[in-house]
């Protein structure tokens, strides 16, 4: 008797530690197509132990959400500061598509704690990525933030200042300022990139239809 009941809650175990892992494999699964697209996600479905090593991946990989719904709590934005980005595939699709506009460049506003930023996206085919922030209650002031690798995190601050007439440029290395004045400074282009991603996508949804 002693004996049927130790395998009984032996096979008991089993059974939970297959559950466990067949969950997070489809997990892993889930993981690999959303971040790494249809090849990884197959892969994943094939090779299940590569879908259990895309779930534990999964928590060091950058976290892809909608940037503009975390701004609207301290937590999120928070978060948004620490390097959220918007997911590679899309990032790379927006890129090719304000190169290849006549302008090659894309202009929205930004609401940061109910102030209006006037943001500017321009992108070349190749090259640096810049975006212009210009703030409302100081037009003598413009803000670029320069993706010289276009990774979608800007290395250097360009700030040009209008003095009697004259254009005053500082060039600084972003991680030449503090933590602090660095996180604020991804904070505005996240923010900038997730809106000008979701305008894109809604006028593309428009011109499809």
């Amino acid at each position: 008797m002693n004996l049927l009941s130790f395998n009984f809650w032996r096979n008991k175990y089993v059974l939970v530690v297959l559950c466990l892992l067949l969950v997070a494999d489809i997990g892993g699964i889930v993981h690999a197509f959303e971040s790494h697209g249809t090849r990884n996600g197959v892969i994943a479905i094939v090779f299940p132990p590569y879908g259990l090593y895309s779930i534990v991946e999964s928590v060091s990989h950058p976290k892809k959400m909608d940037v503009a719904t975390l701004a609207k709590t301290d937590e999120g934005r928070r978060e948004i500061s620490k390097g959220f980005t918007i997911k590679p595939n899309v990032w790379v699709a927006l890129l090719e598509q304000i190169a290849a506009q006549k302008t090659q460049s894309v202009s929205t506003t930004i609401n940061e704690q109910g102030i209006p930023y006037d943001v500017t996206a321009t992108v070349q085919a190749t090259g640096p990525v810049t975006l212009t922030i210009q703030p409302p209650d100081n037009k003598n002031i413009t803000i670029a933030m320069i993706d010289e690798n276009r990774d979608q995190v800007p290395e250097m601050l360009k700030i040009v200042k209008m003095v009697d007439g004259k254009a005053e440029v500082h060039n600084t290395p972003i991680d030449k300022y503090s933590s602090e004045d660095a996180s604020e400074f991804l904070l505005a282009w996240t923010l900038s990139w997730a809106t000008i991603a979701q305008e894109q996508q809604a006028a593309a949804q428009q011109v499809s239809q």
